[in-house]
């Protein structure tokens, strides 16, 4: 299980803009097929729709992202098949992008390797200090206390197997404590 905390603070510099933040924890949801068609059977429908849409929302950075696709299928496929390819070197420009539109992009093609890339941008970006772990449970507590204040929201992302009851039992949460923004998204579903 994984945790971490945002603040207004990364709206404010920029690093995040709530559309970007919106893409990322919910990708496309629409019911509706993608209007161009996709040019890899290899490639999930699911993929494909995010990568429309976030061609779609983002034209400055993944304006050409459908185009580069289709043009440079041996390096995608490539990326798409790493273990690890938050790890790995992007393919095309997007080698260049930043920490979260980097996460933008990996969401799109494999939702399985989010958790890891996520503590690590949340780790170099805001300290490791907000990264829950279950043996830090005192510190997620008190971590919930200093930042529980009107500009910060908090997101709660749950691996398979875990569940918001086993924290809220846990003695994380309190009677007397209120978050102002939890949202919880089970992976699996995503």
């Amino acid at each position: 299980m994984f945790y971490f905390t945002c603040n207004q603070g990364l709206s404010v510099t920029g690093q995040v803009r709530q559309d970007e933040l919106e893409f990322f924890i919910k990708g496309n949801v629409s019911l509706e097929p993608a209007e161009r068609a996709k040019p890899f059977a290899w490639l999930p429908d699911e993929c494909w729709k995010h990568m429309t849409l976030l061609s779609q929302q983002f034209p400055d950075k993944f304006g050409t992202l459908l185009d580069d696709f289709a043009e440079h299928e041996y390096k995608w496929k490539r990326w798409y098949d790493a273990d690890a390819p938050e790890s790995m070197r992007y393919p095309k420009e997007y080698k260049k992008l930043s920490g979260f539109h980097r996460l933008m992009l990996l969401r799109c093609f494999r939702i399985d390797r989010v958790y890891r890339a996520i503590t690590d941008y949340v780790s170099s970006v805001m300290g490791n200090r907000y990264i829950y772990r279950e043996s830090k449970k005192q510190d997620t507590k008190l971590l919930f206390i200093f930042s529980s204040n009107s500009v910060s929201f908090h997101i709660l992302i749950l691996s398979q197997g875990s569940t918001a009851t086993r924290l809220t039992c846990g003695g994380i949460f309190s009677d007397d404590f209120v978050a102002n923004f939890l949202l919880s998204v089970s992976v699996k579903d995503c």
